[in-house]
């Protein structure tokens, strides 16, 4: 089961150019290494972005992205946490930082960033699916305590 949305380092939205124009030294091409063991590469230059402008919210999400998906879960926490103290609005980070709380144990602190993914687009079928297994596993915990 999927554990987190996957995003694009330029924005699908008004804010492409300004990201573009406020990174026109940054090349915009980590992204293109995921699809190649170049997580590394990838990694680098995202982090070239978060240099060049460390309030670039999305490029500190596909920092924790990548992070995530090498299971460097702390890493990955601190990356999300900067996308939210940057843009509270971001259902991608809210519900990747609840992935990540999914997989360190920390089930009130996913079913937390979860819900707030979903109040904030709740289509996030991903946020709803991982919500879900959280909701679960609670209730099981709790009937063995019984």
């Amino acid at each position: 089961m999927p554990v987190a949305n996957t995003g694009s380092l330029w924005p699908q939205t008004g804010r492409i150019q300004e990201s573009r124009k406020r990174l026109r030294n940054v090349p915009p091409c980590g992204g293109h290494f995921w699809n190649r063991p170049g997580i590394p590469e990838a990694l680098e230059h995202f982090q070239a972005a978060v240099k060049a402008d460390p309030n670039y919210d999305r490029a500190w999400y596909e920092i924790g992205f990548t992070w995530l998906r090498q299971n460097k879960l702390a890493e990955a926490q601190r990356a999300f946490e900067q996308v939210i103290r940057l843009n509270p609005n971001d259902y991608e980070a809210q519900g990747s930082l609840g992935s990540v709380y999914m997989q360190k144990g920390d089930l009130d602190q996913a079913e937390g960033h979860l819900r707030a993914a979903l109040r904030l687009n709740p289509d996030d079928q991903v946020a709803r699916a991982n919500l879900e297994r959280v909701l679960s596993v609670k209730s099981n915990s709790r009937r063995s305590h019984l």
